[in-house]
């Protein structure tokens, strides 16, 4: 059989371009796809569709209702990218029986829709009942603390789970606590994103404990969380004296300052696990930038340390340059062997790459600004559509309850 990635855009019209009716035509003729999709293996001019991307299409639940069912009797399906279709709830509860008689689907994308913590009950339960899912995507939905205590209680159960990403969920400390802990008997994850939240220090604090015994997990993302130094600090230490399993620790835009930039020097003198350091957008002073640069001198293992927009100036260029130059070959070059794949990728660039250590030039920032007001307009058309969908629901529900009143009345 012939594998075909199923897109999205060559199969469902957006809202813009057809009518309501050729959208249900459209959407009826993809669930006939599936539901006949799991016969066609073995057969040598047949089309198996193992992965089906619906990503921005505001399908709704009626029209997601009609996608999901047929995967109850699928088993050729590895990965669903659902992400913005203003799914509710309710579809959480299907997705719980697709998930409960599915056994091909490993990657689940849900992120921008309207899953709040009754939804992701339904999802953990169904995710408790399958051993094939090893990525879960929930980015900008309204998972909550009480959400992220359903999911703690799945990860506690050591779940086949890798990978999961909560990002943007109004999550605060009492949620990631709840993660943290749960994850001190899980030993599968190993990736967690929990970006744009609002844990804070006391959250920061619980995953500084969770690294202490943890030997799981490989990438923890607490970007944008308020964490500052009381936050920050503790995690290095952690990393100083415990975990020897963390490779990237990604903590961008939290006011993290010198102080804890202290501690993560102090870290990677002894560190020999972490390889990737994401501290871009943050309070660190020439300080602070000059004892992380000492460090990353002495440290064999580290690849990149990321200070790219943090209050480093120009003037002590010179300084972390001399601090990290490696010495000249015999032709009296600069040998760069075993350096060049250390330096910071430049998706915002302009940067100056100083061996691995990367700083921001902020004479010469004007495409990285641009660049960063790209991604916020971006963030903020999402945040548009998000809401145009939420009331769009609300005013369905009003319209279902006067319906309903009517009836009663009538």
């Amino acid at each position: 059989a012939r594998e075909f990635r199923l897109e999205a855009s060559t199969h469902m019209p957006t809202e813009d371009q057809n009518s309501e009716k050729e959208r249900n035509l459209k959407t009826d003729s993809l669930a006939r796809k599936i539901s006949s999709n799991h016969h066609t293996i073995g057969d040598d001019d047949a089309v198996v569709v193992t992965a089906i991307r619906l990503e921005g299409y505001f399908l709704g639940d009626a029209r997601m209702e009609r996608v999901l069912r047929p995967l109850e009797g699928n088993h050729v399906v590895t990965a669903l990218h659902l992400n913005f279709n203003s799914m509710s709830d309710r579809m959480m509860a299907l997705l719980k029986v697709v998930l409960l008689k599915n056994k091909t689907i490993g990657h689940l994308d849900l992120s921008g829709n309207f899953i709040t913590p009754v939804g992701v009950k339904d999802l953990c339960d169904g995710l408790l009942g399958n051993r094939i899912v090893r990525e879960v995507m929930m980015f900008f939905n309204k998972v909550e603390d009480a959400g992220a205590a359903h999911l703690a209680s799945l990860l506690e159960r050591n779940t086949p789970l890798e990978r999961l990403t909560l990002s943007k969920n109004g999550i605060t400390a009492e949620g990631a606590t709840r993660l943290a802990n749960a994850l001190q008997r899980n030993s599968t994850l190993t990736a967690l994103y929990l970006a744009m939240n609002n844990i804070r220090a006391d959250g920061a604090i619980a995953f500084a404990q969770l690294l202490q015994t943890n030997t799981s997990l490989q990438l923890l993302d607490l970007s944008q969380n308020q964490l500052e130094d009381d936050g920050a600090a503790p995690l290095a230490e952690a990393l100083l004296h415990s975990n020897r399993t963390l490779r990237h620790l990604v903590l961008y835009n939290n006011d993290i300052g010198d102080k804890a930039a202290r501690a993560f020097a102090d870290m990677l003198e002894a560190n020999n696990t972490l390889q990737k350091l994401y501290l871009y957008r943050n309070l660190i002073t020439d300080t602070g930038a000059e004892l992380l640069a000492t460090a990353i001198k002495r440290n064999e293992i580290i690849e990149t340390v990321y200070l790219a927009r943090n209050h480093i100036s120009l003037q002590w260029y010179e300084v972390l340059r001399r601090l990290i130059a490696v010495k000249p070959d015999d032709t009296g070059r600069f040998d760069r062997s075993g350096v060049s794949d250390k330096l910071e990728d430049t998706s915002l660039a302009p940067r100056m790459s100083l061996g691995r250590v990367s700083l921001a030039h902020i004479d010469v920032s004007r495409r990285e600004e641009e660049v960063q007001a790209a991604l916020d307009e971006k963030l903020a058309k999402l945040d548009a559509q998000y809401e145009k969908q939420r009331k769009l629901l609300q005013e369905q529900a009003r319209e279902m309850l006067v319906q309903a009143a009517d009836d009663f009345t009538a």
